[in-house]
């Protein structure tokens, strides 16, 4: 049986040690002025990106076997994911994004089309990495803490919909740093500018989304990976313009409204689910 003070006060060790790591790396390179996109910039960016894989794999070190066993399944197997839950997770952001693109278009009265990057499409090896690169830098590292680890233990305390927003405001506030860092995409935001707040409200509402997938997969880390890469590459690929991303949250907003309505704030799910007892 699972010890769920002790649970709890992981979960808060978990929090703390993912903010000191990556800050402590963001930090330097704020402070040294290093370019996020070059060395040695870009080393302290990319380790501090590690931030909650770290944090989460020294406490499943200091874990029981079944724990880390039951964790890396639901890393690797492809079986919790139902065939209806892959469109969500692959298509919902693309979607979402070229509406939000032709909406804020039809608003200005001025339709342009996708500005692709068309230079990385250039040519197959520059179409790899670049998708590679998004996997790695971002869904990897992050998903294996915030939906891997942190969100059961929320949801041992309060409602699935209490324990996305409070995990969406950490995600959130964790990418702080970044906005001090040359080269960075956050860098290009001033601090307190709508883009600003745009960027920082993203997290605590997309956070609904990913633990109702997440709920609604078993519980499935793998199914947060894919999710996050999918936010990412349709995030590189549209390129939305700040009016557009206004209409995204707008819609953003809706949906998850809708979600929490008919699937309930809860549990964020209709069906019944392995029980995050066994984190």
């Amino acid at each position: 049986m699972i010890n769920v003070r002790s649970e709890r006060t992981n979960l808060w060790l978990f929090f703390g040690l993912t903010l000191v790591f990556s800050w402590v790396f963001w930090g330097i390179a704020a402070l040294m002025r290093f370019q996020g996109t070059k060395f040695p910039g870009v080393l302290f960016f990319v380790a501090g990106g590690t931030g909650p894989m770290v944090a989460v794999l020294f406490l499943l070190f200091r874990g029981q076997s079944e724990q880390r066993s039951n964790f890396w399944s639901r890393v690797f197997q492809i079986s919790r994911i139902s065939w209806k839950w892959w469109l969500v997770i692959l298509l919902f952001f693309p979607i979402l994004n070229a509406l939000s693109h032709v909406i804020a278009g039809w608003i200005n009265g001025n339709v342009a089309g996708f500005n692709f990057p068309t230079e990385v499409f250039a040519n197959p090896l520059s179409i790899f990495a670049f998708l590679l690169t998004i996997f790695i830098l971002g869904p990897i590292p992050e998903e294996l803490g915030w939906r891997g680890y942190a969100l059961d233990r929320l949801q041992l305390r309060w409602s699935a919909l209490s324990s996305s927003l409070i995990l969406g405001f950490v995600w959130a506030i964790w990418h702080i740093p970044l906005f001090a860092i040359p080269g960075t995409y956050q860098n290009q935001m001033a601090f307190g500018s709508l883009p600003f707040w745009l960027f920082l409200v993203n997290p605590v509402l997309s956070s609904v989304l990913f633990t109702w997938i997440y709920n609604n997969t078993n519980r499935s880390i793998l199914s947060a990976i894919l999710f996050h890469f999918s936010i990412n590459f349709s995030g590189e690929l549209f390129g939305l313009s700040v009016q557009a991303r206004v209409v995204q949250l707008i819609l953003l907003t809706a949906v998850v409204i809708l979600v929490v309505l008919i699937w309930g704030r809860e549990n964020l799910s209709r069906e019944e689910n392995e029980s995050t007892l066994s984190v």
